[in-house]
């Protein structure tokens, strides 16, 4: 990681053992750049660590109506876990003290998707948390180029609400230009109390809003390849210099440019993480039935429909149903959790 300060207090045949506390900002290769007060300290991960793993208790969402079974991770410790450390110690002289990851503190929230490992063997699936302890998650779309989804809005949406974080919209590269029909999508989050920020990264426009978004929260930048996430953190504060990548002229998709989620300081105040980009995603031990509490505009009608075990897709006297041809809820988004919903039934092993 550039900047990245190298710490010499603890070397072997020193008296002091004490753990150090610090956050993961980074992680590559199997190693981890660690923030303490003594600085940023490279560590690799215990291995027992690997094996014992607990998921945090839900503070707000709905009691689960089926128990989760133990599920396998991606990856224990990822940027924003709070951890505690061995002090670095050098393997033999003149090489470069690394410090040890003893524990990973237990998480007050996390973003965490559904992965597919294993492909040559038919696939299964596990929990990849992208970010740890966040308050609050930037959706990232582009006016144009890559051409922007909307229900991928609605899927990173509802992955915030099931995660209980704040979120809002920011739609970059304004400077190309936004089509009616995308401005009209994007009151439609405005509505159901989403804030949307539009930015320009070439331009500047919106910046100033953007960071006074970002102030004193830890946030996380998610959205697809190509949408400007590097770039608008590097307006945001230009001399981190990220690397950032082009839209592909044949695809009109967006090239990966970071790699893995990393947690960068704001001179503004709090944190951000810039995260690879996403084309698809599905939740993370969300039952089918829970995902209509993602959708925060169907809340006040859940429970009145006629039948208690109506799932809102296309079923006698529903009263999201009735909402939408009512006008009080877009159609659109009924369609975009009808598609979660059935993905969470396929995809989800119980």
């Amino acid at each position: 990681m550039s900047g990245r300060t190298a710490v010499h207090d603890e070397l072997p045949g020193t008296a002091s053992s004490t753990a150090w506390s610090g956050t993961v900002l980074w992680v590559s290769g199997g190693f981890y750049d660690v923030q303490t007060d003594h600085g940023i300290v490279r560590c690799v991960l215990r291995e027992r660590l690997r094996k014992n793993l607990v998921y945090p208790e839900s503070r707000g969402r709905r009691k689960r109506v089926q128990a989760v079974r133990k599920q396998e991770i991606v990856e224990p410790a990822v940027a924003g876990d709070r951890v505690r450390i061995a002090p670095p110690t050098a393997a033999q002289s003149g090489t470069e003290p690394i410090g040890t990851i003893e524990e990973i503190l237990p998480r007050s929230r996390e973003f965490t998707r559904q992965a597919v490992l294993g492909h040559d063997r038919g696939g299964h699936t596990a929990g990849q948390t992208i970010i740890a302890n966040l308050d609050q998650l930037i959706v990232v779309i582009s006016a144009r180029r890559p051409e922007p989804r909307v229900g991928l809005i609605d899927r990173f949406l509802a992955a915030a609400e099931a995660a209980e974080l704040a979120a809002l919209v920011c739609v970059n590269k304004l400077d190309l230009g936004l089509a009616p029909a995308l401005d009209a999508e994007l009151q439609v989050f405005e509505d159901i109390g989403y804030p949307v920020v539009r930015t320009s990264a070439t331009s500047a426009q919106g910046i100033d809003v953007l960071r006074e978004q970002l102030r004193d929260h830890v946030s996380a930048f998610v959205g697809a390849s190509g949408v400007g996430k590097s770039t608008l953190l590097n307006a945001l504060q230009p001399e981190l210099a990220l690397r950032v990548g082009a839209v592909s002229e044949a695809t009109g998709k967006g090239k990966h440019t970071t790699r893995h989620a990393r947690l960068i300081p704001l001179e503004s105040g709090g944190f951000v993480a810039d995260t690879p980009g996403l084309r698809q995603l599905s939740l993370w031990e969300v039952s089918p039935e829970e995902v209509e509490w993602c959708f925060r505009e169907f809340r006040p009608l859940l429970g009145t429909c006629k039948f208690g075990n109506c799932a809102h897709t296309g079923e006698i006297g529903c009263a999201i149903a009735a909402a939408v041809e009512s006008g009080a809820i877009d159609r659109r988004r009924l369609e975009s959790y009808r598609r979660l919903y059935a993905g969470q039934s396929e995809q989800l092993p119980y």
